[in-house]
Protein backbone atom coordinates (compact mmCIF):
# COMPACT_ATOMS: atom_id res chain seq x y z
CA UNK A 1 0.00 0.00 0.00
CA UNK A 2 2.88 2.35 0.86
CA UNK A 3 4.41 2.10 -2.62
CA UNK A 4 1.02 2.20 -4.28
CA UNK A 5 0.20 5.56 -2.68
CA UNK A 6 3.60 7.02 -3.52
CA UNK A 7 3.92 5.78 -7.08
CA UNK A 8 0.36 6.18 -8.32
CA UNK A 9 0.20 9.81 -7.20
CA UNK A 10 -3.16 9.68 -5.46
CA UNK A 11 -2.77 13.31 -4.39
CA UNK A 12 -1.43 16.44 -6.08
CA UNK A 13 1.08 16.92 -3.26
CA UNK A 14 2.02 15.01 -0.14
CA UNK A 15 2.02 11.45 -1.46
CA UNK A 16 4.98 10.34 0.68
CA UNK A 17 3.62 12.03 3.81
CA UNK A 18 0.21 10.46 3.27
CA UNK A 19 1.77 7.04 2.61
CA UNK A 20 3.73 7.22 5.87
CA UNK A 21 0.64 8.20 7.84
CA UNK A 22 -1.42 5.37 6.35
CA UNK A 23 1.20 2.63 6.76
CA UNK A 24 2.06 3.72 10.30
CA UNK A 25 -1.61 3.81 11.32
CA UNK A 26 -2.02 0.23 10.04
CA UNK A 27 1.20 -1.04 11.64
CA UNK A 28 0.47 0.69 14.95
CA UNK A 29 -3.10 -0.63 15.10
CA UNK A 30 -1.82 -4.16 14.51
CA UNK A 31 0.93 -3.72 17.11
CA UNK A 32 3.63 -4.57 14.58
CA UNK A 33 5.90 -1.55 14.78
CA UNK A 34 6.52 1.68 12.96
CA UNK A 35 7.82 2.68 9.57
CA UNK A 36 10.31 5.54 9.30
CA UNK A 37 13.28 6.63 7.26
CA UNK A 38 16.13 7.91 9.36
CA UNK A 39 18.14 10.92 8.19
CA UNK A 40 21.14 8.75 7.39
CA UNK A 41 19.03 6.62 4.98
CA UNK A 42 17.12 9.48 3.31
CA UNK A 43 19.47 9.86 0.33
CA UNK A 44 19.44 6.14 -0.45
CA UNK A 45 15.64 6.07 -0.18
CA UNK A 46 15.30 9.01 -2.56
CA UNK A 47 17.66 7.40 -5.09
CA UNK A 48 15.84 4.05 -5.00
CA UNK A 49 12.46 5.77 -5.23
CA UNK A 50 13.64 7.89 -8.18
CA UNK A 51 14.93 4.75 -9.97
CA UNK A 52 11.59 3.07 -9.39
CA UNK A 53 9.64 6.13 -10.62
CA UNK A 54 11.71 6.55 -13.74
CA UNK A 55 12.00 2.90 -14.76
CA UNK A 56 9.11 1.10 -13.14
CA UNK A 57 10.21 -2.54 -13.22
CA UNK A 58 10.15 -5.37 -10.74
CA UNK A 59 13.91 -5.44 -10.09
CA UNK A 60 13.90 -1.84 -8.92
CA UNK A 61 10.73 -2.43 -6.92
CA UNK A 62 12.36 -5.40 -5.20
CA UNK A 63 15.41 -3.29 -4.31
CA UNK A 64 13.19 -0.55 -2.90
CA UNK A 65 11.02 -2.99 -0.91
CA UNK A 66 14.12 -4.71 0.48
CA UNK A 67 15.52 -1.34 1.57
CA UNK A 68 12.22 -0.38 3.20
CA UNK A 69 11.91 -3.68 5.06
CA UNK A 70 15.51 -3.83 6.29
CA UNK A 71 16.19 -0.18 7.12
CA UNK A 72 12.82 1.47 7.69
CA UNK A 73 10.57 -1.01 9.48
CA UNK A 74 11.09 -0.87 13.23
CA UNK A 75 9.40 -3.57 15.29
CA UNK A 76 8.17 -2.82 18.81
Amino acid sequence: MFLNIIVNQWFFDGNKRTAFIVINKILFQLGLGIFLIEDIDQEEFNELLYEYYSKTDYFRKDKLVEFLMTKCFKRF
